[in-house]
């Protein structure tokens, strides 16, 4: 392979410049998708034995004999599958605002709004207008992201404002929120990768020069 010789600036640059561009958000964004799916099944042996236990003790609660009843299981947390969703749609649409012009300028940083984690605002700037409840979807997503699947409390009593709809650990539900979740990455996809060129292989072989 050709060597190419950089002075450590100008390696730095030419590599944020490469990996700044739309097709590697775009290869980022389908690698967590891939990571989303694959946790979510192995989650589902310990969904399943979950949604039994917890069927079973409805039914217990249901014979009225006692004012509470104790689900003999762990819940599943599959709030990191979530995660790994959300990171996914959010790199697909800062791909697309790199495509549209976003991208850095020779020598400078990403614009500060394409470093922004806050889903709806980001989706509204790519150009799409969510519907009702996509954006519900966005902003609990955006929560995800940023503390509900990484920490057990938020920064204070009042960040936790969202309702928990989509949190409620039953087959069924997990299996719509995925589908959601899956809907609305096709949706941005099919904007992205028209801009999402094959990649090329980035020189490997590098000798930096001393500064």
């Amino acid at each position: 392979m050709k060597e190419v010789s950089f002075t450590s600036k100008e390696f730095l640059e030419k590599q944020f410049e490469f990996y700044s561009k739309p097709q590697h958000w775009y290869k980022k964004a389908i690698e967590l998708r891939q990571a989303a799916r694959t946790l979510y099944r192995c989650a589902q042996p310990s969904l399943r034995l979950y949604e039994q236990a917890r069927r079973k003790a409805i039914r217990e609660l249901n014979r009225g004999v006692r004012n509470s009843v104790a689900i003999r299981r762990y819940e599943p947390d599959l709030l990191i599958v979530y995660m790994l969703y959300g990171l996914a749609l959010e790199n697909l649409l800062k791909g697309l605002l790199v495509a549209r012009g976003a991208g850095p300028k020779a020598g400078r940083a990403l614009p500060k709004y394409v470093t922004d984690h806050r889903l709806p605002k980001l989706i509204r700037r790519a150009g799409i207008e969510p519907g009702r409840e996509e954006e519900q979807l966005l902003h609990w997503l955006t929560a995800v992201v940023t503390w509900k699947a990484r920490y057990p409390v938020p920064k204070s009593p009042n960040d936790d404002l969202l309702p928990d709809m989509f949190e409620d650990v039953t087959l069924l539900q997990s299996q719509a929120l995925k589908r959601d979740m899956e809907e609305m990455f096709h949706k941005v996809e099919c904007l992205v990768k028209p801009h999402a060129p094959q990649i090329r292989i980035f020189p490997s072989l590098v000798s930096v020069a001393a500064p």
